[in-house]
């Protein structure tokens, strides 16, 4: 659409909104940086256009649509490679593990959360906490190694927001492992331990959203 732009065509990209109380609309960069500096390159170009809409409950639209506003300035400021994430890991069994300077730790098996930041790079941090084949260098490289990598949930964010992440988890997790992963922050811990799947629980979808919005 830029392309032909740039030929003399009027292009535009309409999104539609589907909920009434919108107040402004913001790409996703947490969850796809690659579209969001894709819209920020042609927004002088292409014309962006979201409005908000309600249904009725006999599906009609029962207000009229809206031209929500696009704060620029947010996008530009935290859609970048940078800020915190949450690694989701499952642990199938009871095992005891040895985290370098920790030692061995008894992990009881159930689901772990991990919280972590890059300031640059962030999207190759995660990929590498994926990878098996690596260097151990953090506590959570250690228990990486012996389970099962479920998701990662990245907070993209101009913000050192790390320990706020860490502080909110601990009130919703199970129990957490003392010292891991806070070595260089005044933080009880880093990783959180749940019973069940915590992305089948609203707490914890809140929490995300929440840091993310």
């Amino acid at each position: 659409l830029a392309e032909l732009a740039d030929r003399g065509c009027r292009t535009m990209v309409l999104f539609l909104v589907q909920w009434s109380k919108a107040d402004f609309f913001l790409p996703d960069y947490h969850t796809d940086l690659a579209f969001s500096e894709a819209m920020m390159a042609v927004k002088d170009r292409v014309d962006i256009r979201p409005y908000g809409i309600g249904w009725t409950e006999k599906l009609t639209i029962g207000t009229k649509p809206r031209l929500l506003p696009i704060p620029w300035h947010l996008v530009e400021r935290e859609g970048r490679d940078g800020g915190c994430y949450l690694i989701l890991l499952h642990n199938v069994d009871d095992q005891e593990i040895t985290v370098g300077k920790l030692g061995a730790i008894k992990f009881s098996s159930g689901f772990y959360v991990y919280v972590g930041s890059a300031r640059q790079h962030l999207e190759a941090r995660i990929n590498r906490h994926r990878r098996l084949r690596k260097n151990h260098h953090w506590h959570t490289d250690y228990l990486r190694n012996q389970t099962q990598f479920i998701q990662a949930f990245p907070i993209r964010t101009a913000d050192d927001l790390e320990c706020n992440v860490a502080q909110s988890l601990s009130l919703l997790c199970d129990r957490s492992i003392a010292r891991f992963g806070c070595s260089d922050c005044s933080c009880d811990s880093h990783l959180f331990a749940f019973d069940d799947d915590p992305r089948q629980s609203k707490a914890f979808v809140d929490l995300l959203l929440r840091f993310r919005m």
